[in-house]
């Protein structure tokens, strides 16, 4: 979700943020994770493999509000022997992304039970 704040915001708390290695895979480098954000900033979802926890790959999708913010990410998380990443992207991507287009549909039609 950092991906899509401003340029100033992003730079902002990648400077002052700390960032921990979880695993061998955890990007911490600040000109490597602006790129990645810039990746998926341009393909509009992210997608995680084993840089929070080992065996894990997760891919998210934003919603955005009204006000074209984001209120939020749908995501998706398996193990890396579940599903490979072309699957996960071929198969549980258009799902995910589908949920959220909804979402940001039932948001914009000013659903009572959305919040944003």
């Amino acid at each position: 979700m950092l991906t899509f704040d401003t340029p100033q915001e992003i730079d902002g708390l990648i400077e002052s943020s700390h960032p921990i290695l979880l695993t061998d895979k955890t990007t911490i480098d600040p000109n490597l994770l602006r790129r990645e954000l810039e990746l998926v900033r341009s393909r509009g979802y992210a997608l995680v493999e084993q840089e929070v926890e080992i065996g894990v790959r997760s891919l998210a999708v934003p919603f955005f509000d009204n006000k074209q913010k984001v209120a939020g990410a749908i995501t998706a998380l398996t193990s890396m022997s579940a599903l490979t990443t072309k699957k996960l992207l071929s198969d549980i991507l258009p799902i995910v992304q589908n949920v959220a287009e909804q979402l940001q549909i039932a948001m914009k039609a000013g659903r009572s039970d959305i919040q944003s």
